[in-house]
């Protein structure tokens, strides 16, 4: 995966309760969840990867019993609180860096997934 941008602010003060350190540790866990799609995707561990996505976005339908499902969301809401989350999804910046961020992630998807057939043989 390769290295994500730096996020610009773009002159646009950040939200009432959101903190410099919320939007760095946004980055960070943003960076860990990117990699581990393309992990299980390589792996070919396609169900995975909606496990991964829920867990990262803290959805849930109703109360799960699942442990281990409630064991990932206690610790992304001990590393970043959702309703931190909620406010990162708000700030203009933080969504064009994630937009961003995406297209870096599904390009590699495609690279990796769809080799060039076109490529001539040695």
């Amino acid at each position: 995966l390769p290295e994500f941008p730096d996020l610009k602010d773009e002159g646009k003060p950040e939200p009432d309760g959101l903190l410099p350190q919320h939007v760095h540790t946004y980055q960070l866990i943003y960076r860990e969840h990117c990699e581990a799609i393309l992990d299980v995707m390589v792996n070919l561990q396609f169900p995975l990867v909606e496990t991964l996505w829920k867990s990262f976005w803290r959805f849930s339908e109703g109360q799960s019993n699942d442990t281990d499902t409630l064991d990932l969301h206690d610790d992304s809401e001990k590393r970043l609180p959702k309703s931190v989350l909620v406010l990162l999804c708000k700030y203009e910046p933080v969504l064009h860096w994630t937009r961003e961020c995406d297209n870096l992630l599904y390009q590699s998807l495609v690279e990796i997934l769809i080799p060039d057939v076109l490529r001539p043989i040695p």
